[in-house]
Formats: structure tokens, C-alpha cells, sequence
């Protein structure tokens, strides 16, 4: 029998769990829209995370590498949700309980209510919207317009 000592690079590791991560932010999103249950994957995300601050001791430059991409466009986020709703979700994507993607939406769905408000033509509304986030117009649209999407 031979044993093989496998050893990974640490940004690969973190890759790897975030990926993880976001996979699991995505079937938590499918079953809790099915109306099936997703209790058991939250508690499974919440052990994986404190699991990874044992293994991986986090330090502030760790916690900012994790949640900044090239262009910080996660931080740019967080700080919209803010400076337009008054939430500081910073602790929940620093624990990876919210994405880019749950952050995008909320900020869509927000910005969509309040140009409607100013009176302004959807059509409009939605085009802008799509060049600000990089969403295409159908996507804005069945994110404004199905219902139980919140």
C-alpha cells in the first residue's frame, strides 16, 4: 500500500470552500422557492463556516480576501444596500449567508420600486437597470414581476 501526501495551496483551498459556499447558497434558494424545507442545508452552512474558523484561523486580511473580488464589486454592494435601504449586511457575507447574487437582486428589486415611483416608463427603467448590474432584461423582469421571488 502506498500513501500519497497530497498538499494544496491555501488560495485553493478558499476557492474551493467559497465555491462550496455558493453552491450552497444556491439549492437553499431553489428548495426554500419550491416551498420544500432548507433548515437542514442553512445548519449544515453554518457548521461548514465554523468549521473553517477553526481549521483556518481568520484574521482581518483573510475575511477581506474572501470577500473582495478583482474589481470589489462585493464591497461596492454591501455598501449600496446601506446607503439605500439602512441594512449592514457586511457580517453576513463576511459569513457567506448572503452572496453577490442575493445582494444584486435586493438592490434591482429596490431600485426598480423607487424609479417606478418617480413615474418613470418601465421600459426605461428596466434597460438602465440592466446596464447599472450587468443583468439582462428578461432576468430584471422575472425577478420584478413573478410572484413569492422575494
Amino acid at each position: 500500500m502506498v500513501n500519497y501526501e497530497i498538499k494544496q495551496k491555501e488560495m485553493g483551498v478558499k476557492r474551493a470552500y467559497m465555491n462550496l459556499m455558493n453552491h450552497l447558497d444556491e439549492c437553499i434558494t431553489l428548495r426554500a422557492k419550491e416551498g420544500l424545507p432548507f433548515s437542514s442545508l442553512v445548519g449544515f452552512k453554518r457548521q461548514l463556516y465554523k468549521f473553517k474558523k477553526v481549521v483556518v484561523p481568520a484574521t482581518e486580511e483573510t475575511i477581506s480576501t474572501e470577500i473582495t473580488t478583482p474589481d470589489n464589486s462585493v464591497n461596492l454592494l454591501v455598501e449600496d444596500v446601506f446607503n439605500k435601504m439602512g441594512v449592514d449586511v457586511l457580517d453576513a457575507v463576511k459569513a457567506s449567508l448572503i452572496g453577490r447574487k442575493e445582494l444584486t437582486r435586493s438592490l434591482i428589486k429596490y431600485d426598480y420600486e423607487q424609479m417606478a415611483k418617480q413615474g418613470r416608463k418601465y421600459k426605461v427603467i428596466k434597460a438602465e437597470l440592466s446596464e447599472k448590474y450587468g443583468v439582462s432584461v428578461s432576468s430584471i423582469e422575472k425577478l420584478v414581476y413573478r410572484k413569492g421571488s422575494d
